[in-house]
């Protein structure tokens, strides 16, 4: 949130590179990719080595190409993506650059993995996790995700509204 001057700032953020940490589930594939869709797909999550999902992650390093998710706000043709894709329709997106600055694993535990990413404006951590997981041989969704850093800004220096008010 921006006050005053400050406001102007709001645009330049909004393109800044962001952090995430999300965990990626394996095995479950759901329509919007994340643990709110519908389960499409269930698949067997093959025997994974700390070692083998490292090396996995950071393939995605650089820039790529992303076909953005149907459930997204992007608009194709003036019309956003989650409207079709509520009714059912598929349409055919373009697939746009990301950049992956740089992607860790945190932790990795059964079906579960978890990772850190910095990636540029328009990155979809949704297909990231899609796409991990395909290139571990099966399929997976987002069971959680939190953006902790845009741009200079951290999550670890945000205020409650409680302590603004209190200033």
């Amino acid at each position: 949130m921006g006050t005053g001057p400050d406001t102007k700032k709001l645009s330049n953020i909004a393109s800044s590179n962001k952090t995430y940490v999300a965990d990626l589930t394996l095995g479950i594939e759901t329509d919007t990719l994340d643990c709110d869709g519908n389960i499409v797909s269930k698949n067997k999550t093959p025997e994974l080595s700390q070692k083998l999902v490292k090396d996995v992650l950071s393939k995605f390093k650089g820039v790529n190409k992303q076909i953005p998710p149907m459930y997204s706000a992007k608009k194709v043709n003036g019309i956003r993506l989650y409207k079709l894709a509520r009714q059912n329709k598929t349409v055919e997106r373009d697939p746009v650059d990301i950049n992956i600055l740089d992607i860790q694993l945190i932790k990795f535990k059964s079906s579960i993995i978890t990772f850190k990413v910095k990636c540029s404006k328009g990155t979809y951590v949704r297909v990231l996790g899609a796409d991990i997981a395909k290139k571990l041989g099966t399929v997976g969704h987002l069971s959680s995700l939190s953006r902790t850093s845009i741009g200079l800004y951290n999550i670890d220096d945000s205020k409650s509204i409680e302590e603004i008010s209190a200033l």
